[in-house]
This record gives structure tokens, sequence and C-alpha cells, in this order.
């Protein structure tokens, strides 16, 4: 593992499913990515649903996510990105990130703007910006989710 994570960042978004359809996989791989894919991951990006999942606590509040994001914390993972909450309001989502690293914990907290229709997919292409703008600007989690809604 430690020769791993000097070399490599790995990432881990688990596309597990969502809320509303639920699962798009069946739920026995769970534990493989508790026990042996967040290890290994400096990055995890999971939807509220997913990140719900992987650690067996349900968020209802922005207490109960950055608890769920320090759940996944403690399996070695530095930085956490919540790329949607139901937390929001008519008008907006919430996205949060944490980034924990020699006992410093930064948190962001940003809104998404809701539109009238519904996007299946997007996903995967979010968390590719998301990691492409956290890795150029790794010091500044804040910047890197600012420039991201800014596309």
């Amino acid at each position: 593992k430690q020769w791993y994570q000097r070399r490599v960042h790995g990432v881990c978004d688990p596309v597990m499913g969502d809320t509303g359809p639920g699962l798009y996989v069946p739920q026995e791989p769970l534990p493989v990515y508790q026990d042996t894919i967040l290890p290994l991951a400096g990055v995890c990006l999971p939807n509220q649903f997913e990140a719900e999942l992987l650690t067996g606590k349900k968020i209802e509040s922005e207490d109960d996510a950055l608890a769920v994001m320090d759940i996944i914390h403690s399996k070695g993972v530095s930085t956490v990105i919540l790329s949607s909450t139901e937390l929001g309001s008519a008008s907006h989502l919430v996205g949060l990130a944490s980034h924990a690293k020699d006992a410093k914990k930064t948190v962001v907290k940003v809104l998404i703007p809701k539109f009238a229709a519904a996007f299946v997919g997007t996903g995967v292409f979010v968390h590719s910006l998301e990691y492409s703008l956290a890795s150029q600007d790794w010091g500044d989690l804040k910047l890197a989710l600012e420039k991201l809604l800014e596309l």
C-alpha cells in the first residue's frame, strides 16, 4: 500500500447507484469497495447514495455528511468529494469536499444550481473534471471546485 500511494494517486468513483433509481449493480461487491479499494484510493468521489452505502450511515444533514466523509477518510482516503447531496433546496444541490492530510483538514461547500431536467450518466464526466482541476490546484480544493462550477 505505501509503495502504491507514493507512486500512484488512486481514484475511487464507486458508480454503484443514485438516489431514485437505487443500485445500478449487485450489492455483493460492496465489501470489496469498503475493505480493498478505499484503502488504496487517495481520492473518493461518491454521490450521497454511494457514500451512504460505503459507510452504512444515512446523510440527513451537513453534519451527517461530514461524519460520513470522516469515515471514508479513516479508510486512508485523503480527499473525499460528495458530488451531490439531497441537502440543498428547490434551487440548488449541495456539494461537499474534504481534504485531510497531516492532521489538517479542509472542508469546502459549494452550491450547485438545479436545472429542470434529469441528467443521467454525467457523473463520470463531472468527476473527470473535478479530478483534473483538483490535481492542478491541489493545494486549494475550494479554487478547484469553483473552477468546475464556472465551466
